[in-house]
Formats: structure tokens, sequence, C-alpha cells
């Protein structure tokens, strides 16, 4: 049976508790310069967050606040890692079965195909990788606006279609686009 304070020991315990604060996953994205898509691949492959730094509410989670300073000194050693390795990047080509095709870049195409693959609500499809400069997926974002759905994802044109066929087949392409009074020429692949 437990035991029953009396009105002195009432009196003593602390008016104020205090409790840990939570953050949505945007605001912790924004502190920490990352995508909230980066922050829910961390959650979901349990990656830099200890037990009770998450708490789940309806569809989303709520982060501690006070494990953004260790996530701080934690996270750039991620990034720190691939500096200096001479990492090779890819701009790769993802069609999802809604037509759509994603034009994105990474370190390591398969596996990003494979974040993608569990994260999509309808099946998507590898179409081509081309190993490429940091600049190459945004110039094609450029080159391509006029079909852009939203975000890097852009609707299915012949263009789009003659450009992955050339990349499978191992053909260099030359894309021009004006910016200004200039004209960017791009050499893809």
């Amino acid at each position: 049976m437990p035991k029953l304070l009396t009105p002195e020991e009432v009196r003593e315990i602390p008016r104020e508790i205090s409790l840990p604060k939570f953050l949505k996953v945007n605001e912790v994205a924004e502190i920490l310069g990352r995508s909230r898509q980066v922050i829910y691949g961390w959650i979901k492959n349990k990656l830099y967050f200890d037990d009770g730094d998450l708490f789940k509410v309806g569809g989303d989670y709520l982060i501690r606040q006070d494990c953004i300073d260790r996530l701080k000194k934690v996270v750039p050693q991620a990034s720190e890692r691939l500096k200096g390795k001479n990492e090779k990047l890819y701009v790769y080509f993802i069609r999802a079965e809604n037509g759509l095709v994603k034009i994105g870049k990474a370190v390591n195409p398969k596996n990003r195909f494979g974040t993608i693959k569990t994260a999509s609500p309808v099946p998507v499809e590898l179409l081509a990788f081309t190993e490429a400069d940091s600049g190459l997926e945004k110039f094609l974002h450029k080159y391509f606006a006029e079909h852009r759905s939203h975000g890097e994802w852009f609707k299915v044109n012949k263009e789009i279609e003659d450009l992955i066929d050339k990349i499978n087949a191992n053909e260099s392409v030359i894309k021009s686009i004006r910016s200004g009074n200039n004209t960017i020429r791009r050499r893809i692949l």
C-alpha cells in the first residue's frame, strides 16, 4: 500500500515539474540543415536517436529538444566521412507508376532507389543512372523545368525518354539551356 503524505510533505513537493520539450520533425530538420526526408530516414533506420528521444504522435514523430546538441555533434561526422574520399556522384532517373520521373543525385543510386521504393505509395522503377558532377542534376532540372510536376518529379516526355535511352546505351549527349543572355551547354555522359 502506498504511503500517504502529510500536508507538510505535500507542501515540500516542487510545484514545477520539468518535462522534456519536444520538437516536430520539420523543426529538427531546419535546425540541423537537413531535409525532413533525411530525418525520417534516420528515424526509420534507427540512426542517431537513443531510446526516449522519439515520441510518436499520430502518424508523425516528436523529437526531444535536448538531443539536438548531441545530433549536431554526430551528424556532421556522417557528411565528413564523404569528404576526401572522392566519392563518385550519380544522377539517376526513377519512374513512378503514375508516369512521373524523378531526376535526383546520389552517391549510391541503387540504395537511394531502395529508399524511394520503400517510401513511395506507388511502384517505382530505376530507369538509368550516370556518373556526374554535382551540377548536372541542377542543370537537368532547369532544362526540363517546363515538364516539372513538383520537386524533383517531372512529367514523362519524349526528350526525357530519349535521354534515358542514350544514358543506358552509353552514348554522349549535349544539352543546352538559355540562362539570361547566356547559353549553357552540358555534356551528359
